[in-house]
This record gives C-alpha cells, sequence and structure tokens, in this order.
C-alpha cells in the first residue's frame, strides 16, 4: 500500500510539473504575441530584445529584430550571432551576416567567412544565390579565388532570380573591375557550359572580331 501511495505522490508531482510547465511556456508565447503586436520601427528593439535568447520564441524574435528595427551594423551582427546559434543552417542569416560584417568595417576575410557558411547552407536557394551575387560581385577583385568560383557558381544559379537592373549593374561593375578581373569572371562563366556561356555574352558581351583587329593593328 505504500509504495502504490508514493507512485501517486510523484506521478501527481510530476504532472504537475508538466503544468507549470506548459504554462509557462504558454505565458511566454503570449508575452512575445503581445509584444510582437505592438512593436514598430521604433520601439521593436526595446520591445523584442528581451526575447531574442528565449528557445522557445528567440528565433521569431530575432527574425523580427532584423526585419523592423532599425537597428546598427554591430547591433545586426549581434542578433544574427543569436539567431544562428539556433538555426545554424539558415543560409540566409549567413548572408545576412556577412553583409553586416562589411557594413561593420570587418575584415574581408571574416565577411568571405560568412559568405562561404552562406553558400554551404543555402547552396541551390535562387534567392540565397542571387543575394550573394548582388552582395559581392561590387567588391569581387578584392575576393580569395574560391570565393570567387563560388560566387561565378552563384551567378549561373541565381541568374533567374536577378532582375534587369540588377543585371547591368552588374555588367557594369565587371566592365570597369581591375587588374582584369572582370575577364576572370568572364572564363570563368565560360567553363560552366552553355548556361555559363549565355550569362557571359549578356553580362560581358566580346567585342566584334573588326574592332579586335584594330586594337591589335594599334598595338603593332
Amino acid at each position: 500500500m505504500m509504495r502504490l501511495r508514493e507512485i501517486r505522490f510523484w506521478t501527481a508531482l510530476t504532472v504537475a510539473g508538466l503544468s507549470a510547465f506548459a504554462i509557462a511556456q504558454g505565458w511566454i508565447a503570449l508575452s512575445f504575441g503581445v509584444a510582437e503586436a505592438v512593436a514598430n520601427a521604433a520601439s521593436a528593439e526595446s520591445q523584442l530584445q528581451s526575447f531574442a535568447g528565449d528557445d522557445l520564441v528567440g528565433d521569431l524574435a530575432n527574425h523580427d529584430l532584423l526585419r523592423v528595427a532599425p537597428l546598427s551594423p554591430q547591433a545586426r551582427i549581434d542578433v544574427l550571432d543569436a539567431l544562428l546559434s539556433q538555426t545554424p543552417l539558415n543560409g540566409g542569416a549567413w548572408l545576412d551576416l556577412a553583409i553586416a560584417r562589411r557594413a561593420a568595417g570587418a575584415s574581408l576575410e571574416s565577411v568571405a567567412a560568412a559568405l562561404a557558411l552562406s553558400a554551404m547552407t543555402g547552396p541551390n536557394e535562387a534567392r540565397f544565390m542571387a543575394g550573394r551575387v548582388a552582395f559581392a560581385l561590387p567588391f569581387w577583385s578584392a575576393l580569395p579565388s574560391d570565393a570567387r568560383r563560388a560566387l561565378i557558381g552563384d551567378l549561373v544559379g541565381g541568374w533567374p532570380a536577378l532582375g534587369g537592373d540588377e543585371r547591368a549593374r552588374l555588367a557594369a561593375i565587371l566592365a570597369n573591375a581591375p587588374d582584369h578581373s572582370g575577364e576572370e569572371a568572364r572564363a570563368t562563366l565560360l567553363l560552366n557550359g552553355a548556361a555559363g556561356a549565355a550569362i557571359a555574352a549578356e553580362l560581358m558581351p566580346a567585342p566584334p572580331k573588326a574592332a579586335r583587329d584594330v586594337g591589335a593593328s594599334a598595338v603593332k
């Protein structure tokens, strides 16, 4: 009989503990929902920051902070670090971290590292590929060789997601790239089969044969 009473006691205690935990979790979710509903651009940081490290709603809170709050580059880095600690396979967040690091004046190595992790965790998602191209191609010539190769792969895969204005901007960037790095990009594109050749033809069309002959004659 004593054994049965002990089992009932511990069962009741366990049920009470689980109920308290569920109530606590429900209260956190409810509080976050209220904070999220009333937050605006001016108040988002103060309303949502306290939820950023929570296991239950931290991911959502960090997303909201990035979307709504007017954060400084360093503050965005802090939020993204917290977000990535919870969702390390978030390719978009790694891209956002690369952008925030660049804006904060971080080293090119740390920017390239975040880009590489974005490519690793979101290798075939067109919107991320296009985002990496739009962000990193302006400093193409400063990137290490492995990052350049990855960026050309992103350009081929993310090409359908790039609009006409973005394509024109990329063409201008490559046309004015120093140290002939635009030609390097063109050569790498040509190694990516028909898709890469079509992109190279649009972004960096080869000069007409007559113009090349005139240029060669001028050099002689």
